[in-house]
């Protein structure tokens, strides 16, 4: 995409600093409001749309100013074509983990016996917002492009799966501490996490795959304890697997999540 509009770029003066047409012009997010008037954030209910709005505020667009080759009727408009910041559009990486309260314990030296009683969750508003720390701060939009299995595990564990008609109250299931409904979660990485102090998300799966609510806890950088959690996983702690249950190298692998860094790693289509 980004090519094919370099192909059509033209010299923006009105930008500043006034860019070539080789360049990009550089938009901070903090810029304008990303809400129109009247329209609020997902958490306006929980109090949580300031830090929504701070935190997109921090990633800025890329804009190109461009020229049709061949104009209708003989009319020549330029028109300016955004990137969409990582918030709207950025990249997600998924990667299972079987036995994930073992990860939890490894990475989070506070972790104890009362956060293993968490329970599960379901917002009462019309869409359940993303996980963890991202939470409101997402639109995981770029889901649609996932594959297949991917985007259903991705959903289940999310809470997405109860974005319908479906009552939000909790069930029998969810009465039960999230990291022992069942023996496997799903850790999500995205492009946006680069500028957050959560660099990944971990999402217990539901039992027995049904309908629930999402149960999440974010991460910081796991990159940074890599050594200790290979340690952790020789010893037969957590397992790292791809969307078709081959078991993944823990070395270099939370490095690769933490900002989406190497996609092709996780372009896994079974």
């Amino acid at each position: 995409m980004r090519k094919a509009v370099d192909e059509l770029a033209a010299p923006d003066s009105a930008s500043l600093p006034p860019k070539p047409a080789s360049h990009w012009a550089v938009v901070s997010g903090a810029s304008a409001h990303p809400y129109p008037a009247g329209v609020t954030c997902s958490l306006a209910d929980q109090g949580g749309c300031g830090a929504v709005l701070e935190a997109r505020r921090k990633t800025a667009f890329l804009v190109q100013l461009v020229r049709p080759r061949r104009p209708l009727a003989g009319l020549r408009r330029d028109e300016r074509i955004a990137l969409a910041p990582d918030w709207l559009f950025g990249r997600g990486c998924l990667t299972h983990v079987r036995r994930p309260l073992s990860l939890l314990r490894a990475a989070l030296p506070s972790w104890g016996a009362q956060d293993e009683q968490q329970r599960a969750s379901c917002t009462p508003t019309a869409a359940q917002p993303a996980p963890g720390a991202a939470a409101g701060v997402l639109v995981a939009t770029h889901f649609v492009y996932s594959m297949a299995v991917k985007r259903q595990r991705a959903f289940a564990a999310f809470g997405w799966s109860l974005g319908d008609a479906r009552n939000r109250s909790r069930s029998a299931a969810d009465d039960d501490p999230c990291w022992r409904r069942s023996d496997t979660a799903i850790l999500f990485g995205h492009t946006f996490f680069e500028q957050s102090p959560s660099k990944t998300v971990l999402c217990a799966m539901p039992k027995d795959g049904a309908p629930a609510c999402s149960c999440c806890r974010s991460l910081p950088s796991l990159a940074a304890k890599d050594s200790a959690l290979r340690e952790k996983a020789r010893a037969g702690g957590f397992v790292l697997e791809s969307s078709n249950q081959h078991r993944i190298r823990v070395d270099g692998h939370f490095s690769a999540m933490e900002g989406c860094n190497d996609y092709q790693r996780f372009w896994d289509r079974r």
